[in-house]
């Protein structure tokens, strides 16, 4: 069951999101957010699963506070979904700080609602129609593959299992489970993992997996509402 913080600063709009998730049984609203400084107080007081900004919001922008979030949370920042008009490049470019959707406003509200489940599963809902995948994995990570390679060589065996479970779209818990360790224990190597490789976010590390060839696109939880998108 999601647990999901919303965010923005129009009144209307997000009574409108709050009443589509409220009718859903398994989907739990934990707070609402209209300023950037309290969607981060709240995301650090209630843990949230997934936090839905609204980048049509009059005073938050909402890649900013996506940055901001991956910079307060690190390896522990929540799967954040961004609602737009439009994938414009800025927007998509938010993904190399933790986003983890761009929903497209006019998805209903079931594609709404299977979106924060996978995203709270830890999968990549990559870019929606008309935009190229390689554009978008070119977007996410801009590194030279043979110096990535190198570094990956690096990891340690148990570094490389949960890179590999992590290319698949597992959470946290789920490695957890499949690893039969802590998930504390699953997070250090995360965060060794980026360290090592000079990635950001997870996100970042399930492209690079795709794009080295280390997961095939749905192993590697890359997944378009839009099948379209995934070309």
């Amino acid at each position: 069951m999601p647990r999901v913080l919303l965010v923005d600063d129009r009144p209307l709009s997000l009574a409108g999101l709050r009443s589509i998730l409220m009718g859903e049984r398994d989907v739990t609203v934990v707070g609402e957010a209209c300023e950037a400084e309290e969607a981060l107080r709240l995301t650090k007081a209630l843990r949230p699963e997934v936090v839905v900004i609204d980048a049509l919001s009059y005073q938050i922008d909402a890649v900013e506070l996506a940055a901001a979030m991956a910079d307060e949370f690190g390896a522990d920042v929540p799967g954040v979904m961004l609602l737009a008009d439009t994938p414009d490049i800025r927007l998509i470019e938010a993904f190399r700080n933790g986003v983890r959707a761009l929903l497209l406003k006019n998805s209903s509200s079931e594609d709404l609602v299977a979106a924060l489940h996978m995203v709270a599963a830890g999968y990549v809902l990559m870019a929606p129609a008309g935009t190229s995948c390689t554009a978008f994995q070119n977007t996410m990570i801009d590194l030279d593959d043979t110096a990535v390679k190198a570094k990956l060589a690096g990891l340690t065996a148990r570094e490389r299992d949960v890179l590999d479970l992590v290319a698949r779209g597992l959470s946290n818990s789920e490695i957890s489970e499949t690893l039969s360790v802590s998930e504390s224990t699953v997070k250090s190597h995360v965060r060794s993992t980026l360290a090592k490789v000079g990635l950001r976010n997870r996100v970042q590390l399930v492209i690079l997996a795709y794009r080295l060839g280390l997961a095939r696109p749905r192993q590697a939880g890359l997944i378009a509402l839009d099948a379209a998108a995934v070309g």
